[in-house]
């Protein structure tokens, strides 16, 4: 019978640590439908305060995690504990990001700052990628996508890729003074979080292994 309590605390923190991935996802997602749609100032709010919440779950379950180590695990289970060791931190990076996007789309609003249309038409198709991309890992971690590990990887640099490719662009219409110094520069910004939370979301998956 002492050997269940780890499984079922093991149990209870993978419950913990998905909650955690789920408020982790909603936070990007609602930081992106804020690049899109500033006017939304609701949605600067909800990040912030749903940020604060992930902060406070990655150390208690880290805690927790830290705690169950102690304790007379299987060699199965030590294997699961180090698996949510590491998805809590890239699930608590994902977070991150999300904060930085709603964060730098805030400051535009403040400063009176506007992405051009050409900007945001550029970046949608990457939002959709990345916000599924990071959907279809977690579903991998969870034993739930029909995807191999190598296609999630093969997403993952084409994200690489398109982010070079954006930001390149991008330069060139700030050289081109198309597009104005400040907001170009938080423009390269957002596109590397998205680019950071693409390397986040494998890690994630690569757990699995």
């Amino acid at each position: 019978a002492e050997r269940s309590v780890p499984s079922v605390a093991l149990r209870q923190a993978m419950l913990e640590v998905n909650r955690m991935g789920q408020m982790a996802r909603d936070n990007l997602q609602a930081a992106l439908t804020y690049f899109f749609d500033p006017t939304q100032e609701e949605l600067f709010t909800r990040v912030m305060e749903r940020e604060k919440t992930i902060d406070y779950l990655d150390h208690a379950i880290s805690d927790k995690l830290v705690t169950l180590r102690s304790l007379q695990l299987s060699d199965h289970d030590v294997f699961r504990l180090s698996r949510m060791v590491r998805v809590v931190s890239n699930f608590e990076r994902i977070g991150d990001h999300a904060d930085n996007i709603a964060g730098y789309v805030h400051h535009c609003m403040d400063q009176g700052l506007h992405f051009s249309d050409v900007a945001r038409r550029e970046i949608t198709d990457l939002t959709s990628k990345v916000t599924s991309f990071v959907d279809e890992a977690e579903r991998y971690y969870t034993n739930s996508s029909e995807r191999s590990i190598e296609e999630l990887e093969a997403i993952e640099d084409s994200v690489d890729n398109d982010v070079d490719r954006m930001q390149e662009s991008h330069i060139r219409r700030m050289e081109s003074g198309e597009c104005s110094g400040e907001i170009g520069m938080l423009y390269i910004e957002i596109l590397t979080d998205l680019e950071r939370v693409a390397d986040h979301a494998l890690n994630i998956a690569q757990a699995q292994k």
